[in-house]
C-alpha cells in the first residue's frame, strides 16, 4: 500500500483525497494545514487518521511514501524543499514554483537527494488528450491542434486553458520525440 500525506487542506486537496479513495492500493495517512481545525475537518471528511498544523511534524511522524502539496503557490518552494530534505517524493500542485530561480533550487536539491518531484499537471493524463494524441498524424497543423485542445479545455482559468495547457501539451509531444507537432 502506497501512503500519501497532504500538505494543505483547501479545495484542490479535496479532489486529490477523493481521487486517492478510488485507488485500491493507495491511501492518505495524514493532512496538515496552518490551522489545526481545518486539518481536522478535512481528515474527518475523508476518513484520514492524522491531522496536523505543522507540516514538518507530519512528515517526521507519518514517514509517508509520498507527499502531495496543495497549498497556495507562495508556499510551494519551501514545502518542496522540506519534503526533499526528508527524502519524500512529492507531487506538487501547479504552479510548482514562483520563478526559475526557485525551480532551479528545487530540482538541484531533488537531484542531489535522489528524490522525485513532479508538478501535478493532470491534463496530460486525461483520456481526451491521450485519445487526441493517438489521432494526431504528421499532417496536423499547429493551429488545428491548438483549436482542438482549446475546445476540450475545462471551464476555469482562461489563461490556463488557452495558454498553459496547450503549451504543456506541445511540450509533452516534443518530449516523446514527435517534434513535428512543436510550435515553430
Amino acid at each position: 500500500m502506497t501512503s500519501f500525506v497532504i500538505l494543505g487542506a483547501g479545495g484542490i486537496a479535496n479532489k486529490f483525497a477523493d481521487a486517492v479513495a478510488l485507488l485500491p492500493d493507495v491511501s492518505v495517512k495524514a493532512v496538515a494545514s496552518k490551522h489545526i481545525e481545518k486539518a481536522e475537518r478535512f481528515a474527518q471528511k475523508h476518513g484520514i487518521a492524522g491531522a496536523y498544523c505543522d507540516y514538518e511534524e507530519m512528515l517526521k511522524q507519518e514517514k509517508p511514501d509520498a507527499a502531495y502539496i496543495a497549498t497556495t503557490v507562495n508556499f510551494h518552494h519551501d514545502l518542496l524543499l522540506l519534503c526533499i530534505r526528508y527524502g519524500i517524493p512529492v507531487l506538487c500542485e501547479k504552479a510548482m514554483v514562483m520563478n526559475s530561480a526557485e525551480a532551479k533550487e528545487v530540482f538541484a536539491a531533488a537531484k542531489s537527494a535522489n528524490v522525485y518531484v513532479m508538478e501535478a499537471m493532470w491534463s496530460r493524463f486525461l483520456c481526451q488528450y491521450r485519445g487526441l494524441i493517438a489521432k494526431l498524424n504528421g499532417t496536423c497543423r499547429n493551429a488545428e491542434y491548438l483549436a482542438v485542445i482549446q475546445s476540450h479545455s475545462y471551464a476555469g482559468n482562461l489563461v490556463f486553458n488557452r495558454v498553459i495547457r496547450p503549451i504543456e501539451m506541445f511540450g509533452y509531444l516534443n518530449v516523446r520525440g514527435e517534434s513535428r507537432y512543436v510550435l515553430k
